[in-house]
């Protein structure tokens, strides 16, 4: 089966491709205030697991970026598969994205709105304060506000 996956160097197309996830990774963690480590320096190895100079982004971060690179790891991959044509189902699904009270909810909402496919988010948090994020996000954003209005 191994040997029936073909060989185990990425072709061109998967290293471009690799890149530009990298590419989106790292400017939706700036648009989202990442901090705690050097967004410009973030690279996506073969394994899809984000590093710095070969160690896992997730142990050298603090818990509100932890949540700010789910959130952008989840939504590039999303972005770079609709942009390069690739298999992502198109749907991501968060539930309570505002853990550890991070203060970048609104950019979320507005990178989700223009990830290119369907994200639901669950939450608690106020529907007038969704709806002004929403709005403030861009005009993508009109149906799910009509929802929110009901």
């Amino acid at each position: 089966l191994l040997a029936a996956m073909g060989p185990d160097e990425l072709t061109p197309e998967e290293e471009g491709t690799l890149r530009a996830w990298a590419t989106e990774l790292r400017e939706e963690l700036s648009l989202l205030g990442a901090s705690t480590f050097p967004v410009d320096q973030l690279e996506m190895p073969p394994s899809g697991k984000p590093t710095i100079d070969g160690y896992d982004v997730g142990f050298q971060s603090s818990a509100s970026d932890i949540i700010r690179l789910r959130w952008a790891y989840a939504l590039s991959l999303l972005r770079t598969s609709v942009l390069r044509e690739g298999r992502h189902a198109g749907l991501v699904m968060m539930d309570e994205p505002r853990q550890q009270e991070v203060e970048s909810l609104s950019e979320l909402l507005a990178l989700a709105s223009g990830s290119g496919g369907q994200v639901i988010l669950t939450t608690s948090e106020p529907v007038d304060s969704i709806t002004a994020m929403l709005a403030q996000a861009n005009s993508s954003s009109q149906s799910v506000l009509s929802l929110l209005r009901g």
